[in-house]
């Protein structure tokens, strides 16, 4: 899988996601920032976590803790 070659984003967002599941990964989040000093309101978020996981991670603010959010 080359990610450079995706000519859609929803190809490199499948490809992303078959790369990570052979990673051992089950699931994947990818956030996007316009730039380095973006305010955190425009990042973009995909993913492909369950919806409840996804409610309860942002209601416990555990972005706030996340080592990979802060990296």
């Amino acid at each position: 899988i080359h990610l450079s070659e995706m000519e859609c984003f929803e190809d490199w967002l499948a490809s992303l996601k078959k790369l990570t599941s052979r990673l051992g990964y089950s699931n994947f989040l990818l956030g996007l920032k316009p730039g380095p000093a973006a305010a955190s309101q425009q990042v973009v978020i995909y993913s492909d976590y369950p919806d409840a996981w996804r409610a309860h991670y942002d209601a416990q603010a555990y972005d706030a803790l996340d080592p990979i959010v802060h990296h």
